[in-house]
């Protein structure tokens, strides 16, 4: 039995080079969304981003007045009775005027929003600011034609783009008369078979009717309903000639600035960016919480049962206990990790808790932890926290920042107080032992390394409670970075000196203050624009 799979079969991509271009646009603006996911998670867009997005929004414009031209004209193809629209009454050839004054200037409307599209993609983005930005109405149209002829020629749409502006061929002849329909005199009521109309509608009106006699009055009504006929068919036929014109114009152009721009249009390539996408938007989310019971290490339950029976000594004044960390992740690593605890209360009150094994214990009263003050508290329970007794407190990511910078400054905003707080407990040690020197190093390689962890996910949105997981993506974003390194090294297994330690600290802060007012200055800016939408 042969068990080789069959190609899936091609299936021919009948869109138009227009749709193309559209759908190959938008799937620029994904790429470069996804490049950028540092500024997508602070709901902020760069330069590059909004051209990018801009041309995609003037091509979409493009193809949606292009379909209205069309739906002008099968509206006006079923045109036939009279209408009346509050009070008023109109007939069926003021009607098909009304339509042909739209159709003018949806085809006025066209010309823009192209020119507005060829103006976004061409646009050079090394440019200064100010010379970026182009107000094509009017006259500015033929000064872009004029100023980036060489460009455009390059291109081979140059031609194709001169012909809105000429005052011939389909295009140009509409685009002439919707000036004179909306600034003089409408051609359309000139029209010898309108002026016909007029003249049958006088001739049976009840009084002058009774001069005609019976072939009269049976001679003008033939007349009106030809002329109707031909006036209806006639300007129909025009505006679809016109249509075609317009889009096989648009084809083309839209071909050349695929080819010209190298936008992704087959279709495969844009279901793998698709695909990429959508992982891109997981990785923008704090990933599920996958500390669990069942991964506590044997060694540690004793502990944790020590715990239990002192909340439990506590009767209902405990609301919570929740386990946080490497304990629950099942990365618990002897005589490195530390196993943490939080013990949420009705009323906060020191409680003590004697252990041999490194511990802590947070103890906080419901409204503190519920507070602002301690958000951090709350996201690491929920994002990292087994519940061994009490209530659940139930949270969403919507009540914590995303991953980027407004996280990273949510879980390292006391580092830099913490560290010149250690500094001065180290300073002031008298003889260390070689076990304060281990502790003091275990503490500060984890400041450090958790806070590298936080300007790469600043800098490229990603979020792990994994300590392993996210010393290897500060590994990744700063490969050069000695200090990572040794601080890894420093946390599983060395011991500093006290004397390095300090330097370590002034080191590390002396190149990671400006990185740390960076963010806090991003914060400021994301909260002031927050506040302005609201």
């Amino acid at each position: 039995m042969d068990n080789k799979q069959e190609t899936p079969p091609k299936i021919a991509d009948t869109r138009s080079n227009l749709d193309k271009l559209n759908s190959g646009l938008l799937m620029l603006g994904v790429k470069r969304e996804m490049d950028e996911p540092e500024y997508q998670v602070l709901g902020q867009q760069t330069f590059t981003h909004h051209a990018i997005q801009s041309q995609h929004t003037y091509s979409s414009e493009v193809i949606r007045v292009l379909n209205e031209l069309k739906l002008t004209t099968a509206l006006m193809a079923e045109v036939e009775d009279r209408k009346e629209v509050g009070g008023a009454v109109f007939e069926p050839e003021e009607v098909i005027t009304y339509y042909s004054g739209v159709f003018f200037d949806l085809v006025h409307q066209l010309k823009d929003k192209l020119f507005q599209l060829i103006a976004a993609i061409t646009i050079d983005l090394n440019e200064p600011l100010k010379a970026r930005y182009r107000d094509l109405s009017g006259k500015q149209i033929q000064k872009f034609l004029e100023a980036n002829q060489q460009k455009l020629t390059e291109l081979d749409i140059y031609d194709l783009l001169a012909i809105w502006r000429k005052e011939d061929g389909p295009i140009g002849i509409t685009l002439y008369r919707r000036t004179q329909h909306h600034h003089f005199r409408s051609r359309l009521q000139l029209n010898h078979d309108f002026q016909q109309l007029k003249m049958s509608r006088i001739m049976l009106d009840p009084i002058a009717s009774g001069q005609l006699t019976e072939y009269g009055r049976q001679r003008m009504a033939e007349i009106g309903q030809t002329s109707f006929k031909k006036l209806k068919d006639d300007t129909v036929d025009k505006q679809r000639k016109t249509t075609s014109a317009i889009e096989a114009n648009l084809n083309c152009i839209a071909d050349k600035l695929v080819e010209g721009y190298k936008v992704p249009t087959n279709q495969l390539e844009q279901a793998k960016i698709g695909a990429a996408y959508t992982e891109h938007l997981g990785s923008l989310q704090v990933p599920a919480n996958e500390a669990s019971k069942d991964k506590i290490p044997s060694e540690v339950k004793p502990l944790i049962d020590g715990i239990l029976q002192l909340a439990s000594d506590l009767g209902d004044q405990v609301v919570s206990v929740y386990l946080v960390g490497s304990v629950g992740r099942g990365e618990f690593v002897a005589g490195v990790s530390d196993i943490n605890f939080y013990v949420i209360t009705k009323n906060q009150k020191p409680i003590a808790f004697d252990s041999e094994k490194p511990l802590t214990l947070m103890v906080l009263s419901e409204k503190d932890f519920l507070s602002q003050e301690h958000q951090k508290d709350r996201f690491v329970c929920w994002s990292d926290g087994v519940l061994l007794s009490g209530t659940e407190f139930t949270f969403s990511d919507k009540d914590f920042p995303k991953p980027g910078t407004l996280l990273t400054l949510l879980l390292n905003r006391d580092a830099i107080d913490r560290l010149e707080a250690m500094k001065t407990e180290i300073t002031n040690l008298q003889s260390p032992s070689a076990l304060q020197l281990r502790l003091y190093s275990i503490k500060l390689s984890r400041i450090i390394l958790d806070y590298a962890f936080g300007v790469a996910m600043a800098n490229k949105p990603s979020y792990t409670a994994s300590r392993k997981k996210k010393i290897s993506y500060a590994k990744e974003a700063f490969p050069n970075d000695r200090l990572i390194l040794t601080m890894e090294q420093v946390y599983y297994k060395g011991i500093v000196k006290q004397a390095d330690l300090a330097v370590i600290i002034d080191a590390f802060l002396k190149n990671n203050r400006k990185n740390y007012e960076k963010m806090l200055d991003i914060e400021k800016k994301v909260n002031e624009a927050s506040n302005r939408s609201s």
